[in-house]
């Protein structure tokens, strides 16, 4: 039996329309508050894993830290994650801390418990990342040591993080995420910091800024609003909600394939250009699906690529150059690249990656906005295409010169 749901394009229209007005609510109402005003957003990128979400949590963990609260905020911290792990004022927290077989980006140590938090905004897991914490971890206290793979969104590691851990169904590693534990835990710290106006302030624009990240900066009428717009046009929703990811996609492909040409043209016939596995469109959607640019006089393990992590459809893409140390001394690569401003501000520890930097975030809604205005869109090609062009400019010469 086949059941015929049918509507008009005035149901769709009215649909958006609802939507459209209830975000513009609540944009006037973040503006009103004063939310668009961040201090960690005008001093880093919101993203920035390294200099900002994993600096400051570590100083929140860390007893000795600038907040001057002691172990509460590290005692809270295990807490609501409901994970044991002994926490005193001499707890020792360090963060991007040099282990003998892994960097962990925040590690905490009392007295013969250790602590790897590995800590994920956009990045890509590095191969067999997570393995070599537990190795190192499992080595010096198999029953005590502690394993946490913190996202956005609390996700599972890739199988590439996943390579040589263990088989069996016992849990390795704990899952937690920015959208609940973590907030949870910065609201419970903001409630004990509530007599020191400086850090309560700075915790609630650090709070702010991970809602951003997760997409919570709704409110509850907000929230009601759109479920009640969309109860009462389910079908026109279910419509709408299926053909997002056609759209996202195509308009991605799009973008990579007019992305291409332009860095084609820029380029000129003394440099390649690849996708690697698939085509231009794929780019899209493909996990770990580059856009790979040589010189003719490099050797054909470095490139300079464009690759999403995993996707460029629905997460962050990044640049950069790609070595494989296997045929090529790591040593080398970065001797030759030492006095090029690019590597010397983005080197990498990743196992391919020399040297990266974030490029785009189709998986911000506001980032693919971009791509359905003309203007807009033209004017992201552009600013790409600088980028990408003037590392492959800055680094042509000094890695010419591994062929010879």
């Amino acid at each position: 039996m086949t059941t015929n749901l049918t509507f008009d394009r005035n149901s769709v229209n009215h649909l958006l329309s609802q939507v459209t007005r209830i975000k513009a609510a609540n944009d006037r109402i973040t503006k009103l508050k004063k939310e668009n005003f961040n201090i960690f957003s005008l001093l880093r990128k919101d993203h920035d894993e390294v200099y900002l979400h994993s600096a400051f949590i570590k100083d929140l963990l860390n007893p000795r830290g600038t907040h001057e609260m002691g172990s509460v905020f590290a005692s809270l911290f295990f807490e609501v994650i409901q994970i044991q792990f002994p926490v005193s004022d001499q707890t020792s927290v360090e963060a991007e801390k040099i282990l003998p077989q892994c960097r962990a980006d925040i590690y905490l140590q009392s007295g013969q418990r250790e602590c790897i938090i590995e800590n994920k905004i956009y990045a890509a897991d590095q191969e067999n990342q997570l393995g070599r914490n537990r190795d190192y971890l499992h080595a010096r206290d198999p029953e005590g040591s502690v394993l946490i793979y913190l996202t956005l969104d609390g996700r599972e590691s890739t199988d590439v993080s996943e390579a040589g851990a263990p088989t069996d169904q016992t849990p390795w590693y704990h899952q937690i995420s920015y959208r609940e534990h973590l907030l949870r835990w910065l609201l419970r710290c903001q409630e004990k910091a509530v007599d020191h106006p400086p850090l309560r302030e700075t915790l609630k624009q650090y709070i702010f800024l991970v809602k951003k990240l997760t997409g919570k900066l709704t409110n509850d009428e907000m929230i009601e609003e759109l479920n009640a717009a969309i109860r009462n046009n389910f079908v026109v929703a279910d419509l709408v909600s299926k053909q997002i990811a056609t759209v996202r996609v195509k308009a991605v492909a799009d973008f990579f394939e007019d992305l291409s040409a332009a860095l084609t043209e820029k380029l000129g016939n003394m440099w390649t250009m690849n996708v690697y596995g698939h085509g231009n469109a794929d780019m899209a959607s493909k996990k770990w699906t580059s856009l790979a640019m040589a010189h003719r006089a490099w050797p054909p393990e470095v490139k300079v690529e464009v690759q999403g992590q995993s996707t460029s459809v629905a997460d962050q893409t990044v640049y950069g150059i790609i070595g494989n140390r296997n045929q090529i001394s790591r040593n080398i690569l970065e001797d030759r690249l030492a006095e090029v401003p690019f590597f010397k501000q983005n080197r990498s520890t990743n196992e391919w990656w020399v040297c990266k930097d974030n490029l785009f975030n189709f998986g911000n809604p506001e980032e693919m906005t971009k791509l359905f205005d003309p203007a807009l869109r033209a004017r992201l090609i552009s600013n790409v295409v600088e980028k990408v062009v003037n590392l492959c400019n800055d680094s042509q010469q000094p890695l010419s010169s591994l062929s010879s």
